[in-house]
C-alpha cells in the first residue's frame, strides 16, 4: 500500500468532517492533512515546510494534492523525515483519530476497504493493522527523497545570491536585529489585561520562527566553505551556541555584557566584520 492508495482505502467520510479554522466540510486534498496531522505529535511539522511557522513556509492545498495523486505522485519524504526522525510519531493519536471516522463511516465499510491490503484483518483488529501500515507508508517515505524540495540547505551561496538582493550575512544580521527586540519585548512584557496571553503567546512564536530560520540560513552558510577556520565557520559556531530562549533578556541584560549574552554580541560583531570586510579578531 502506498499513500495514495490508503487516503482512497478511507472512502468519503472525510465528507462529513470539518475544517476547524473555516468550518467547511473537508476537501480530499484537506484530509490528505488532516490524515498527517492526526499521526504526529507536532502539527507544524505537517503544516509548514521546514517548521517554519509563516505565510512563505506554509503548506497550500495544491501541495497535499501533490502527494496523493496517481500520477506524478511527490515524495512524502519532507513530512515523513519530520514525523519518524524527530520523534514525532503519535499511534495513540492516531487510533483516536481512527474512532472518531468511523462515528460518521462504519467500521464495517472501512474493513472492506482495506482488506485488499490487510487481509487477515478483523473489526477487532482493523485499527491497528491501519495503524501498523500507515507507519510504514511513513517510514517508507522517510527513505526517499523528494528531487522538488527546494529549501536552505540545497542552495550554494551563489543561488542565494541570484534569489536575494541582499547578501546571505546581511539577512543574518537583520534577522538577529530582529531576534534581539522580540527577545527584549518578551522579557520586558507587562500584562495589561484582555488579550495577553494571545500577544505573548505570538512574540514567543515569532521568537521561535525567526531563529529557526537564522539556523536555516547558518546551514546554508556553513555548506558555502569548507574552511574551518574561516569567519563563516566562527558565524556558524555562535549560531549553534544559542537557542531561541538565550535572546530573551532585559535591556539592561543586553547592555551588560556577560556569560548569558556572550554569543549574541559575538554573533553581531563577527557579522559586522563581515560586511565591512574586516579580519577577526580571536
Amino acid at each position: 500500500m502506498n499513500f495514495g492508495e490508503s487516503i482512497a482505502a478511507f472512502g468519503t467520510g472525510y465528507r462529513k468532517l470539518l475544517d476547524k479554522r473555516t468550518n467547511k466540510v473537508l476537501t480530499k486534498s484537506d484530509f490528505c492533512k488532516y490524515l498527517l496531522c492526526r499521526i504526529s505529535k507536532d502539527e507544524i511539522v505537517v503544516l509548514y515546510s521546514d517548521g517554519i511557522e509563516d505565510k512563505k513556509h506554509e503548506r497550500g492545498k495544491d501541495t497535499f494534492t501533490s502527494y496523493y495523486r496517481n500520477k506524478d505522485r511527490r515524495s512524502l519524504h519532507p513530512i515523513a523525515e519530520s514525523i519518524i526522525n524527530s520523534n514525532n510519531l503519535d499511534t495513540s493519536k492516531f487510533m483516536s483519530f481512527l474512532e472518531d471516522y468511523c462515528e460518521n463511516y462504519s467500521k464495517e465499510k472501512l474493513l472492506t476497504n482495506f482488506k485488499k491490503y490487510l487481509p487477515s484483518a478483523s473489526t477487532s483488529t482493523l485499527f491497528d493493522g491501519i495503524t501498523d501500515e500507515f507507519v510504514k507508508i511513513l517510514k517508507g517515505e522517510e527513505s526517499i527523497p523528494d528531487n522538488r524540495r527546494k529549501g536552505p540547505a540545497s542552495l550554494n551561496k551563489a543561488d542565494y545570491a541570484k534569489e536575494s538582493d541582499d547578501s546571505l550575512e546581511a539577512k543574518m544580521d537583520r534577522l538577529l536585529n530582529t531576534l534581539i527586540i522580540t527577545g527584549r519585548e518578551i522579557a520586558e512584557f507587562t500584562r495589561t489585561g484582555v488579550g495577553d496571553d494571545v500577544r505573548y503567546s505570538r512574540l514567543m512564536r515569532k521568537l521561535k520562527n525567526d531563529f529557526k530560520q537564522l539556523l536555516a540560513l547558518s546551514e546554508l552558510l556553513h555548506s558555502s566553505t569548507s574552511d574551518d577556520s574561516s569567519i563563516y565557520n566562527e558565524i556558524c559556531t555562535s549560531v549553534l551556541s544559542l537557542e531561541a530562549k538565550s535572546f530573551i533578556l532585559t535591556t539592561h541584560e543586553f547592555m551588560i555584557e556577560s556569560v548569558k549574552n556572550y554569543h549574541i554580541h559575538r554573533l553581531s560583531e563577527l557579522l559586522r566584520r563581515v560586511k565591512e570586510g574586516k579580519p577577526i579578531c580571536q
